[in-house]
């Protein structure tokens, strides 16, 4: 006969109790989820879509200040750092600006994309040590 120490019930009692909070956690996660996807649909209704003459699509971000490169068929990839970040751990991540794309009925249509030049605000420029120099504060 074999006799059984003092605190295998409190091992079980810890077992049940982390099992419970593992399947608590799972399905807060999938309600945050899917709370998520619902807003990041919203958000992609208002991205501009565009599309080149070689046939590649651009999305605008939400501020207008960047354009992402964005393909929807075949393979889906988006330069965004949040499809980069994300996409890593779950292979179904959809960016905004992938959401964006693939509802995009009417993209406007374009010849090529032009970076234009960073504008310097006359206030943020400084001499340094006989060098004129630009101080920004990243926004």
């Amino acid at each position: 006969m074999r006799i059984r120490p003092r605190w295998t019930p409190l091992i079980e009692l810890i077992i049940i109790v982390v099992d419970y909070l593992i399947e608590k956690s799972k399905k807060r996660r999938k309600t945050n989820d899917n709370g998520r996807i619902t807003k990041r649909a919203d958000k992609a209704q208002a991205l501009r879509c565009i599309k080149l003459k070689d046939g590649s699509l651009l999305v605008e971000s939400q501020d207008g200040k960047i354009l992402y490169p964005v393909s929807v068929n075949g393979t889906i990839s988006c330069t965004c750092a949040d499809f980069q970040r994300n996409s890593k751990t779950d292979q179904s991540f959809r960016c905004k600006h992938i959401l964006s794309a693939m509802e995009c009925d009417d993209p406007e249509y374009a010849e090529t994309a032009e970076k234009r030049k960073a504008r310097i605000n006359p206030e943020s420029l400084r001499t340094f040590k006989g060098e004129s120099s630009c101080f920004t504060t990243g926004s």
